[in-house]
């Protein structure tokens, strides 16, 4: 199964959701050689648990279980990331719960059984949408997971709004100072934006962050001190 358009995913890993020990084996057998890691959940309070440990690069859930309700499960795992790719699997009875799930941003939903073919056509998906990791020091034992949302810090891990995530890109990326109206235009998409809005935005996002490392340029905008 393996070929150039999914090597990528060699560095990555997957977690897989579904009640069925069968099903399970049958997945890790196939995606072994495909996937650096491979995490099995088999109810939701086991998946979330994975997710929020080990934070796989990629979800495929079976929504036909009856000891998870995937569609909470998957609400609950865009509540803190918005980027991540999930597929779903599913049978003929379930296209009420599917049409549910449709508004969560799904890589791909697959009829059961799925073929070979199918599930190599998922692999591309997951493949064409993946970017490395990238991750930024912010200060000793603090560091900002841009791919994941995520500032951990050495006894505290915080989970980033887009809007945030966002403005930290912005800050690394260009490793220089961001100013009032770029970050009007790129965060906000808007010029008009009040003040208020901006100083209310810097408040709660410093307090991720180590101490006064977002620095105030006076009449300019803000750098990261790192």
């Amino acid at each position: 199964m393996i070929d150039a358009d999914i090597k990528v995913l060699s560095t990555t890993s997957i977690l897989y959701v579904n009640d069925s020990k069968e099903s399970s084996q049958l997945f890790i057998e196939k995606l072994k050689s495909i996937f650096k890691n491979i995490h099995i959940a088999n109810n939701e309070f086991e998946a979330l648990k994975v997710y929020q440990e080990y934070k796989p690069n990629f979800i495929i859930a079976d929504i036909s279980m009856k000891r998870i309700n995937v569609i909470n499960f998957i609400k609950k795992i865009r509540q803190v990331d918005s980027k991540i790719q999930i597929a779903l699997t599913y049978i003929n009875d379930n296209l009420n719960e599917i049409l549910k799930a449709v508004e969560f941003g799904l890589a791909k939903i697959i009829l059961k059984p799925f073929t070979d073919l199918e599930l190599k056509k998922l692999l591309k998906i997951f493949a064409h949408t993946y970017t490395e990791e990238k991750v930024y020091c912010i200060a000793p034992f603090w560091t900002f997971e841009s791919n994941n949302y995520l500032i951990k810090g050495p006894r505290q891990t915080f989970f980033l709004t887009r809007k945030e995530c966002t403005f930290l890109n912005m800050l690394f990326k260009e490793n220089q100072t961001i100013t009032y109206c770029e970050m009007k235009n790129y965060i906000w998409n808007d010029s008009q934006i009040q003040d208020n809005v901006l100083h209310t935005f810097i408040k709660n996002i410093r307090k991720k962050l180590p101490s006064k490392s977002l620095l105030n340029v006076p009449g300019i905008g803000y750098r990261i001190d790192s």
